[in-house]
Protein backbone atom coordinates (compact mmCIF):
# COMPACT_ATOMS: atom_id res chain seq x y z
CA UNK A 1 0.00 0.00 0.00
CA UNK A 2 2.79 2.44 0.98
CA UNK A 3 4.68 1.68 -2.25
CA UNK A 4 1.52 2.41 -4.25
CA UNK A 5 1.13 5.84 -2.59
CA UNK A 6 4.77 6.73 -3.25
CA UNK A 7 4.39 5.68 -6.86
CA UNK A 8 1.27 7.88 -7.22
CA UNK A 9 3.10 10.94 -5.86
CA UNK A 10 6.04 10.22 -8.15
CA UNK A 11 3.82 10.08 -11.25
CA UNK A 12 2.00 13.24 -10.17
CA UNK A 13 5.30 15.09 -9.82
CA UNK A 14 6.32 14.04 -13.35
CA UNK A 15 3.00 15.26 -14.80
CA UNK A 16 3.29 18.65 -13.08
CA UNK A 17 6.88 19.04 -14.28
CA UNK A 18 6.02 18.27 -17.90
CA UNK A 19 2.79 20.24 -18.19
CA UNK A 20 3.29 23.27 -15.93
CA UNK A 21 1.53 25.83 -18.13
CA UNK A 22 2.91 29.32 -18.16
CA UNK A 23 6.28 29.95 -16.63
CA UNK A 24 9.69 28.45 -17.19
CA UNK A 25 11.22 26.96 -14.05
CA UNK A 26 14.37 29.01 -14.66
CA UNK A 27 14.61 31.65 -11.93
CA UNK A 28 17.78 33.69 -12.28
CA UNK A 29 19.53 36.63 -10.63
CA UNK A 30 21.42 37.55 -13.83
CA UNK A 31 20.60 36.81 -17.46
CA UNK A 32 22.71 36.83 -20.61
CA UNK A 33 20.89 38.08 -23.70
CA UNK A 34 21.63 39.08 -27.32
CA UNK A 35 22.93 42.62 -27.66
CA UNK A 36 19.94 43.75 -29.72
CA UNK A 37 17.41 42.69 -27.04
CA UNK A 38 14.78 45.20 -25.94
CA UNK A 39 14.79 46.14 -22.25
CA UNK A 40 12.26 48.52 -20.66
CA UNK A 41 10.38 49.33 -17.45
CA UNK A 42 6.80 48.31 -16.67
CA UNK A 43 5.73 50.66 -13.85
CA UNK A 44 2.34 49.05 -13.34
CA UNK A 45 3.96 45.70 -12.55
CA UNK A 46 6.97 47.38 -10.89
CA UNK A 47 9.20 45.28 -13.09
CA UNK A 48 11.83 45.27 -15.81
CA UNK A 49 11.11 43.33 -19.02
CA UNK A 50 13.48 42.01 -21.70
CA UNK A 51 12.44 40.63 -25.11
CA UNK A 52 15.39 38.80 -26.60
CA UNK A 53 13.87 36.41 -29.14
CA UNK A 54 10.58 35.25 -30.62
CA UNK A 55 9.86 32.47 -28.12
CA UNK A 56 10.56 33.78 -24.60
CA UNK A 57 10.76 37.05 -22.71
CA UNK A 58 12.26 37.77 -19.29
CA UNK A 59 10.69 39.75 -16.45
CA UNK A 60 12.18 40.87 -13.14
CA UNK A 61 9.45 41.76 -10.65
CA UNK A 62 10.91 43.75 -7.78
CA UNK A 63 8.57 42.01 -5.33
CA UNK A 64 9.95 38.61 -6.36
CA UNK A 65 13.62 39.52 -6.62
CA UNK A 66 14.66 37.35 -9.57
CA UNK A 67 14.35 37.04 -13.37
CA UNK A 68 11.59 34.76 -14.59
CA UNK A 69 11.35 33.39 -18.13
CA UNK A 70 7.97 33.38 -19.91
CA UNK A 71 7.08 31.66 -23.19
CA UNK A 72 5.12 33.65 -25.75
CA UNK A 73 4.15 33.56 -29.44
CA UNK A 74 5.53 36.15 -31.85
CA UNK A 75 2.86 36.59 -34.54
CA UNK A 76 4.81 39.01 -36.74
CA UNK A 77 5.17 38.72 -40.50
CA UNK A 78 8.92 39.34 -40.35
CA UNK A 79 12.01 37.98 -38.64
CA UNK A 80 12.36 38.87 -34.97
CA UNK A 81 15.78 40.35 -35.73
CA UNK A 82 14.16 42.83 -38.14
CA UNK A 83 11.36 43.44 -35.65
CA UNK A 84 13.71 44.19 -32.75
CA UNK A 85 15.60 46.76 -34.85
CA UNK A 86 12.54 48.57 -36.14
CA UNK A 87 10.01 48.51 -33.30
CA UNK A 88 10.24 50.23 -29.90
CA UNK A 89 8.75 48.70 -26.71
CA UNK A 90 6.64 50.66 -24.27
CA UNK A 91 4.37 49.80 -21.33
CA UNK A 92 1.26 51.84 -20.46
CA UNK A 93 -0.01 52.75 -17.00
CA UNK A 94 -2.26 49.67 -16.91
CA UNK A 95 0.73 47.39 -17.59
CA UNK A 96 -0.05 46.56 -21.23
CA UNK A 97 3.03 45.98 -23.39
CA UNK A 98 3.27 47.42 -26.91
CA UNK A 99 5.87 47.56 -29.68
CA UNK A 100 5.60 50.59 -31.97
CA UNK A 101 7.06 51.09 -35.45
CA UNK A 102 10.09 53.35 -34.96
CA UNK A 103 8.76 55.70 -37.67
CA UNK A 104 5.24 55.44 -36.17
CA UNK A 105 2.44 53.45 -37.77
CA UNK A 106 2.23 49.74 -37.05
CA UNK A 107 1.59 48.69 -33.44
CA UNK A 108 2.00 45.27 -31.83
CA UNK A 109 0.51 44.34 -28.44
CA UNK A 110 1.21 41.47 -26.04
CA UNK A 111 -2.22 39.89 -25.52
CA UNK A 112 -2.17 36.94 -23.13
CA UNK A 113 0.85 35.04 -24.45
CA UNK A 114 0.84 36.36 -28.04
CA UNK A 115 2.60 39.44 -29.44
CA UNK A 116 0.50 40.44 -32.45
CA UNK A 117 -0.32 43.41 -34.62
CA UNK A 118 -3.43 45.40 -33.59
CA UNK A 119 -3.44 48.54 -35.78
CA UNK A 120 -5.29 49.53 -38.94
CA UNK A 121 -2.40 51.70 -39.99
CA UNK A 122 0.77 51.52 -42.09
CA UNK A 123 4.46 52.49 -41.95
CA UNK A 124 4.18 56.29 -41.58
CA UNK A 125 7.99 56.80 -41.83
CA UNK A 126 7.29 60.21 -40.35
CA UNK A 127 8.61 60.32 -36.76
CA UNK A 128 11.93 58.50 -36.59
CA UNK A 129 13.75 59.36 -33.31
CA UNK A 130 10.62 60.95 -31.89
CA UNK A 131 9.71 60.89 -28.18
CA UNK A 132 7.49 57.85 -27.56
CA UNK A 133 5.56 58.11 -24.28
CA UNK A 134 2.28 57.20 -22.60
CA UNK A 135 -0.36 59.05 -20.60
CA UNK A 136 -3.55 57.48 -19.23
CA UNK A 137 -2.95 54.27 -21.21
CA UNK A 138 -2.60 56.12 -24.53
CA UNK A 139 0.60 56.06 -26.60
CA UNK A 140 1.91 59.42 -27.87
CA UNK A 141 4.85 60.52 -29.99
CA UNK A 142 6.34 64.01 -30.19
CA UNK A 143 8.57 65.28 -32.99
CA UNK A 144 10.91 63.09 -34.99
CA UNK A 145 12.23 63.04 -38.52
CA UNK A 146 10.60 61.71 -41.68
CA UNK A 147 9.69 62.51 -45.27
CA UNK A 148 12.75 64.78 -45.52
CA UNK A 149 11.89 67.10 -42.65
CA UNK A 150 11.74 67.37 -38.86
CA UNK A 151 8.45 67.56 -36.94
CA UNK A 152 7.08 69.41 -33.90
CA UNK A 153 3.70 67.68 -33.78
CA UNK A 154 2.26 65.23 -31.24
CA UNK A 155 0.46 62.16 -32.54
CA UNK A 156 -1.39 59.50 -30.53
CA UNK A 157 -2.63 55.96 -31.11
CA UNK A 158 -6.39 55.50 -30.70
CA UNK A 159 -6.94 51.88 -29.69
CA UNK A 160 -10.63 52.12 -30.61
CA UNK A 161 -10.05 53.06 -34.25
CA UNK A 162 -6.61 51.35 -34.28
CA UNK A 163 -5.20 54.42 -36.06
CA UNK A 164 -2.87 57.32 -35.32
CA UNK A 165 -4.28 60.84 -35.01
CA UNK A 166 -2.84 64.32 -34.64
CA UNK A 167 -3.18 65.95 -31.23
CA UNK A 168 -4.09 69.58 -31.90
CA UNK A 169 -2.77 72.02 -29.27
CA UNK A 170 -4.62 75.21 -28.43
CA UNK A 171 -3.72 78.23 -30.49
CA UNK A 172 -0.66 79.80 -28.92
CA UNK A 173 1.84 82.53 -29.74
CA UNK A 174 4.70 80.08 -29.44
CA UNK A 175 5.57 76.44 -29.70
CA UNK A 176 8.85 74.52 -30.03
CA UNK A 177 10.84 74.18 -33.21
CA UNK A 178 10.66 70.96 -35.18
CA UNK A 179 13.22 68.44 -33.96
CA UNK A 180 14.24 64.83 -33.40
CA UNK A 181 16.23 63.04 -30.68
CA UNK A 182 15.19 65.26 -27.77
CA UNK A 183 15.15 64.30 -24.09
CA UNK A 184 11.76 64.00 -22.43
CA UNK A 185 9.93 63.30 -19.19
CA UNK A 186 6.25 62.77 -18.32
CA UNK A 187 4.98 63.68 -14.87
CA UNK A 188 1.54 64.57 -13.56
CA UNK A 189 -0.03 65.09 -16.98
CA UNK A 190 2.90 67.23 -18.16
CA UNK A 191 5.22 66.34 -21.04
CA UNK A 192 8.65 67.95 -20.61
CA UNK A 193 11.07 68.16 -23.54
CA UNK A 194 14.62 69.49 -23.89
CA UNK A 195 17.24 69.86 -26.61
CA UNK A 196 17.21 67.75 -29.79
CA UNK A 197 18.42 68.00 -33.38
CA UNK A 198 16.85 70.77 -35.47
CA UNK A 199 16.09 71.29 -39.16
CA UNK A 200 19.72 71.94 -40.13
CA UNK A 201 21.08 69.19 -37.87
CA UNK A 202 21.97 71.86 -35.31
CA UNK A 203 21.70 71.09 -31.60
CA UNK A 204 18.83 72.98 -29.99
CA UNK A 205 18.98 74.41 -26.47
CA UNK A 206 15.38 75.20 -25.57
CA UNK A 207 13.28 73.49 -22.87
CA UNK A 208 9.48 73.18 -23.10
CA UNK A 209 6.46 71.87 -21.22
CA UNK A 210 3.22 70.60 -22.79
CA UNK A 211 0.08 70.13 -20.70
CA UNK A 212 -1.63 66.92 -21.82
CA UNK A 213 -4.83 68.07 -20.09
CA UNK A 214 -4.97 71.68 -21.33
CA UNK A 215 -3.14 70.91 -24.59
CA UNK A 216 -0.91 73.98 -24.27
CA UNK A 217 2.82 74.54 -24.81
CA UNK A 218 4.88 76.58 -22.35
CA UNK A 219 8.46 77.75 -22.86
CA UNK A 220 10.67 77.05 -19.80
CA UNK A 221 14.15 78.28 -20.70
CA UNK A 222 17.50 77.51 -22.34
CA UNK A 223 20.06 74.83 -21.61
CA UNK A 224 23.33 75.91 -20.07
CA UNK A 225 26.15 75.46 -22.58
CA UNK A 226 27.91 72.76 -20.57
CA UNK A 227 24.67 70.77 -20.41
CA UNK A 228 24.12 71.11 -24.15
CA UNK A 229 27.43 69.35 -24.78
CA UNK A 230 26.23 66.52 -22.56
CA UNK A 231 22.96 66.18 -24.49
CA UNK A 232 24.58 65.60 -27.86
CA UNK A 233 25.99 62.25 -26.78
CA UNK A 234 22.70 60.43 -26.26
CA UNK A 235 19.62 59.28 -28.22
CA UNK A 236 16.08 60.35 -27.22
CA UNK A 237 15.44 58.92 -23.76
CA UNK A 238 12.79 58.95 -21.11
CA UNK A 239 14.51 60.66 -18.21
CA UNK A 240 13.77 57.72 -15.92
CA UNK A 241 16.78 56.26 -17.71
CA UNK A 242 20.29 56.96 -16.45
CA UNK A 243 22.78 58.25 -19.00
CA UNK A 244 26.32 56.91 -19.00
CA UNK A 245 29.31 58.94 -20.19
CA UNK A 246 32.69 57.41 -19.43
CA UNK A 247 33.07 57.17 -15.65
CA UNK A 248 30.12 59.47 -15.04
CA UNK A 249 26.47 58.55 -14.73
CA UNK A 250 23.86 61.31 -15.10
CA UNK A 251 20.28 61.54 -13.86
CA UNK A 252 18.17 64.33 -15.36
CA UNK A 253 14.98 65.80 -13.95
CA UNK A 254 13.48 68.53 -16.15
CA UNK A 255 10.45 69.03 -13.90
CA UNK A 256 12.70 70.02 -10.97
CA UNK A 257 15.35 71.59 -13.21
CA UNK A 258 18.11 69.34 -11.88
CA UNK A 259 21.04 67.39 -13.23
CA UNK A 260 22.58 64.88 -10.84
CA UNK A 261 25.97 63.37 -11.63
CA UNK A 262 27.71 60.39 -10.09
CA UNK A 263 31.34 59.34 -10.50
CA UNK A 264 31.33 55.57 -10.60
CA UNK A 265 34.17 53.36 -9.45
CA UNK A 266 33.45 50.57 -11.93
CA UNK A 267 31.75 51.28 -15.26
CA UNK A 268 33.67 48.98 -17.55
CA UNK A 269 31.46 47.67 -20.36
CA UNK A 270 28.34 49.27 -18.82
CA UNK A 271 26.06 50.29 -21.68
CA UNK A 272 22.69 51.16 -20.17
CA UNK A 273 20.93 51.65 -16.84
CA UNK A 274 17.17 51.85 -16.12
CA UNK A 275 15.45 52.84 -12.88
CA UNK A 276 12.21 51.31 -11.64
CA UNK A 277 9.22 53.52 -10.76
CA UNK A 278 10.32 54.09 -7.15
CA UNK A 279 13.96 54.69 -8.07
CA UNK A 280 15.11 52.11 -5.52
CA UNK A 281 16.36 49.59 -8.09
CA UNK A 282 18.44 49.88 -11.26
CA UNK A 283 18.57 47.47 -14.18
CA UNK A 284 22.17 47.37 -15.45
CA UNK A 285 23.48 45.98 -18.73
CA UNK A 286 27.14 45.06 -19.27
CA UNK A 287 28.83 43.59 -22.31
CA UNK A 288 29.34 39.85 -21.88
CA UNK A 289 32.48 37.93 -22.75
CA UNK A 290 30.56 36.24 -25.59
CA UNK A 291 30.58 38.41 -28.71
CA UNK A 292 27.26 40.08 -29.47
CA UNK A 293 25.81 39.38 -26.00
CA UNK A 294 25.35 41.29 -22.77
CA UNK A 295 24.55 40.49 -19.14
CA UNK A 296 21.65 42.12 -17.33
CA UNK A 297 21.28 42.31 -13.56
CA UNK A 298 19.42 44.32 -10.90
CA UNK A 299 21.14 46.38 -8.20
CA UNK A 300 19.91 48.49 -5.30
CA UNK A 301 20.27 52.19 -6.17
CA UNK A 302 21.79 53.42 -2.89
CA UNK A 303 24.31 50.57 -2.95
CA UNK A 304 25.35 51.09 -6.56
CA UNK A 305 25.36 54.90 -6.76
CA UNK A 306 28.15 56.49 -4.72
CA UNK A 307 27.66 59.30 -2.25
CA UNK A 308 28.80 62.81 -3.05
CA UNK A 309 26.45 63.38 -5.98
CA UNK A 310 26.29 66.93 -7.29
CA UNK A 311 23.15 68.74 -8.41
CA UNK A 312 23.30 71.62 -10.87
CA UNK A 313 20.76 73.70 -12.78
CA UNK A 314 19.88 72.03 -16.05
CA UNK A 315 18.51 75.13 -17.76
CA UNK A 316 18.29 78.87 -17.17
CA UNK A 317 14.78 80.25 -17.06
CA UNK A 318 15.63 83.86 -17.96
CA UNK A 319 17.40 83.20 -21.24
CA UNK A 320 15.64 83.45 -24.56
CA UNK A 321 16.96 82.27 -27.86
CA UNK A 322 14.17 83.04 -30.31
CA UNK A 323 12.69 86.28 -31.60
CA UNK A 324 9.07 85.74 -32.48
CA UNK A 325 8.52 89.20 -33.95
CA UNK A 326 6.59 89.73 -37.16
CA UNK A 327 9.71 90.87 -39.03
CA UNK A 328 11.51 87.63 -38.17
CA UNK A 329 8.73 85.48 -39.60
CA UNK A 330 8.40 87.64 -42.72
CA UNK A 331 12.15 87.38 -43.34
CA UNK A 332 12.08 83.63 -42.79
CA UNK A 333 9.13 83.27 -45.18
CA UNK A 334 10.97 85.29 -47.83
CA UNK A 335 14.12 83.20 -47.52
CA UNK A 336 12.15 79.94 -47.74
CA UNK A 337 10.34 81.23 -50.84
CA UNK A 338 13.60 82.08 -52.58
CA UNK A 339 15.14 78.71 -51.68
CA UNK A 340 12.06 76.85 -52.92
CA UNK A 341 12.09 78.77 -56.23
CA UNK A 342 15.70 77.91 -57.01
CA UNK A 343 15.35 74.28 -55.94
CA UNK A 344 12.38 73.81 -58.24
CA UNK A 345 14.24 75.50 -61.10
CA UNK A 346 17.05 72.97 -60.89
CA UNK A 347 14.61 70.19 -61.77
CA UNK A 348 14.64 66.43 -61.29
CA UNK A 349 18.28 66.03 -62.35
CA UNK A 350 19.48 68.27 -59.56
CA UNK A 351 17.17 66.73 -56.97
CA UNK A 352 18.38 63.21 -57.66
CA UNK A 353 22.05 64.07 -57.75
CA UNK A 354 23.86 62.50 -54.82
CA UNK A 355 27.37 62.82 -53.45
CA UNK A 356 29.90 60.14 -54.35
CA UNK A 357 30.11 58.96 -50.78
CA UNK A 358 26.37 58.22 -50.86
CA UNK A 359 26.73 55.44 -53.42
CA UNK A 360 27.36 51.73 -53.50
CA UNK A 361 30.83 50.85 -54.71
CA UNK A 362 33.23 47.91 -54.94
CA UNK A 363 36.80 48.23 -53.65
CA UNK A 364 39.11 45.19 -53.66
CA UNK A 365 36.11 42.86 -54.10
CA UNK A 366 34.39 44.36 -51.03
CA UNK A 367 31.16 46.33 -51.30
CA UNK A 368 30.68 49.69 -49.56
CA UNK A 369 27.85 52.15 -48.94
CA UNK A 370 28.41 55.71 -47.72
CA UNK A 371 32.12 54.85 -47.54
CA UNK A 372 31.50 52.02 -45.06
CA UNK A 373 31.21 48.26 -45.51
CA UNK A 374 27.66 47.08 -46.17
CA UNK A 375 27.51 45.40 -42.76
CA UNK A 376 27.88 48.82 -41.10
CA UNK A 377 24.58 50.04 -42.60
CA UNK A 378 22.58 46.85 -43.21
CA UNK A 379 21.87 43.60 -41.38
CA UNK A 380 23.18 40.28 -42.68
CA UNK A 381 20.18 39.41 -44.88
CA UNK A 382 19.98 42.92 -46.33
CA UNK A 383 23.72 42.75 -47.02
CA UNK A 384 23.22 39.40 -48.81
CA UNK A 385 20.41 40.86 -50.97
CA UNK A 386 22.48 43.90 -51.97
CA UNK A 387 25.54 41.78 -52.70
CA UNK A 388 23.49 39.67 -55.13
CA UNK A 389 22.36 42.80 -56.97
CA UNK A 390 25.82 44.36 -57.07
CA UNK A 391 27.37 41.18 -58.50
CA UNK A 392 24.64 40.69 -61.08
CA UNK A 393 24.91 41.85 -64.70
CA UNK A 394 23.49 45.36 -65.01
CA UNK A 395 22.61 45.05 -61.27
CA UNK A 396 19.46 43.15 -62.29
CA UNK A 397 17.92 40.00 -60.80
CA UNK A 398 14.82 37.96 -61.45
CA UNK A 399 12.66 37.75 -58.35
CA UNK A 400 13.10 33.99 -58.25
CA UNK A 401 16.87 34.46 -57.87
CA UNK A 402 16.26 36.13 -54.50
CA UNK A 403 14.18 33.28 -53.12
CA UNK A 404 17.18 31.22 -51.98
CA UNK A 405 18.17 33.98 -49.54
CA UNK A 406 14.82 33.76 -47.73
CA UNK A 407 14.38 30.01 -47.93
CA UNK A 408 14.96 28.98 -44.31
CA UNK A 409 12.88 27.11 -41.71
CA UNK A 410 10.90 25.38 -44.50
CA UNK A 411 8.74 28.38 -45.48
CA UNK A 412 5.81 28.41 -47.89
CA UNK A 413 6.16 30.36 -51.13
CA UNK A 414 3.91 33.07 -49.65
CA UNK A 415 6.19 33.40 -46.63
CA UNK A 416 9.24 33.72 -48.90
CA UNK A 417 7.50 36.49 -50.86
CA UNK A 418 6.59 38.37 -47.66
CA UNK A 419 10.15 38.10 -46.37
CA UNK A 420 11.51 39.30 -49.70
CA UNK A 421 9.22 42.34 -49.82
CA UNK A 422 9.90 43.23 -46.17
CA UNK A 423 13.66 43.23 -46.68
CA UNK A 424 13.50 45.12 -49.99
CA UNK A 425 11.35 47.76 -48.27
CA UNK A 426 13.83 47.96 -45.37
CA UNK A 427 16.67 48.57 -47.84
CA UNK A 428 14.64 51.29 -49.60
CA UNK A 429 14.01 53.05 -46.29
CA UNK A 430 17.65 52.94 -45.19
CA UNK A 431 18.96 54.22 -48.54
CA UNK A 432 16.41 57.06 -48.52
CA UNK A 433 17.12 57.91 -44.89
CA UNK A 434 20.92 57.92 -45.23
CA UNK A 435 21.21 59.77 -48.58
CA UNK A 436 19.68 62.68 -50.47
CA UNK A 437 18.44 60.31 -53.19
CA UNK A 438 14.70 60.69 -53.94
CA UNK A 439 14.21 58.25 -56.83
CA UNK A 440 13.38 54.55 -56.98
CA UNK A 441 15.98 52.34 -55.27
CA UNK A 442 14.76 49.25 -57.16
CA UNK A 443 13.34 49.53 -60.68
CA UNK A 444 10.82 46.86 -61.72
CA UNK A 445 10.59 45.60 -65.30
CA UNK A 446 9.83 42.47 -67.32
CA UNK A 447 12.44 40.06 -68.60
CA UNK A 448 13.38 40.49 -72.27
CA UNK A 449 13.52 36.71 -72.61
CA UNK A 450 10.19 35.94 -70.94
CA UNK A 451 7.61 38.68 -70.41
CA UNK A 452 6.04 36.65 -67.58
CA UNK A 453 9.18 36.99 -65.47
CA UNK A 454 9.57 40.06 -63.26
CA UNK A 455 13.02 41.66 -62.95
CA UNK A 456 14.29 44.08 -60.31
CA UNK A 457 17.25 46.39 -60.98
CA UNK A 458 19.24 48.28 -58.36
CA UNK A 459 19.11 51.84 -59.67
CA UNK A 460 22.41 52.41 -61.54
CA UNK A 461 22.50 56.02 -60.24
CA UNK A 462 23.29 54.54 -56.82
CA UNK A 463 26.31 52.55 -58.03
CA UNK A 464 29.75 53.75 -59.05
Amino acid sequence: MRKKIHRTYFLLAIVLFCFWPKTSLALEQEIEIPRRSKAFQNDNRNSFMVFSDSTYFFEYKVAEGYWRKYPYVFAGEMSFDFFSKNYRPIATENGSVYFVDRGIGQVYKLINDTLKRIDNSFHHKNQFSGNLFTYKDTIYCFGGYGLFTHKNMITFFDENTKKWSLLKPKMSSEKPQSRASSFFQVSGGQFYMASGVGLNNNMLRDVWQFSLTRKEWKYLGELDMNQQAFDTRFPPLNLKDLNINGRNLYELDIERNQLKSYELNVVRDLNFALKNKTGKYICLSRLASTKGRRKVSIVVSNEFLPEGKTTTLYFSKNKRMYNYSLSFWLLLLLVLGVVYFFKEKEGAKKRNKIAKKEMFQCIDECFYFNGLLLESNFNSLEESVLTHFLKAENYSLELAELHSIFDYENPTIDTIKKRRENFLQSIREKVTEKTSFTGEVFIASKSLKDKRVKVLTLNPILVR
